[in-house]
């Protein structure tokens, strides 16, 4: 079996990884999901990652940015969000592939040993 480790990236970028069942988790990785709709600035605290809450967020970059710059950011927060989900989507194929293998094996050697 697997599970999802969060960490952060300098602070301002939210990761996740899967992990098997044995790995230990670093200094600043936790298994808590962190809670939604939280933007940068990130921190870890206590075991759990904490932001800017979204309508705080988006209230103060709305005074300091121009509509363009703000669509800009936007549009690489959600790039970078879809690049991190296409990581997690191909760590968890690579996985489930592993499993079918394993799985497979399992039978063959039933099989084998039955025969």
């Amino acid at each position: 079996m697997a599970k999802k480790v969060y960490f952060l990236k300098n602070n301002d970028e939210l990761h996740a990884k899967i992990v098997d069942d044995d790995y230990e988790l670093d200094k600043e990785e936790t298994l808590t999901v962190p809670q939604d709709g939280l933007c940068t600035p990130f921190s870890f605290v206590n075991g759990i990652i904490t932001g800017t809450p979204l309508e705080e967020f988006e209230k103060n970059e709305a005074k300091n940015k121009s509509p363009e710059e703000l669509i800009s950011d936007f549009t690489q927060q959600f790039a970078t969000v879809q690049l991190s989900q296409s990581k997690t989507n191909a760590q968890l194929i690579q996985q489930n592939a592993m499993l079918v293998k394993q799985v497979a094996d399992l039978k063959l050697e039933k099989e084998t040993s039955n025969g």
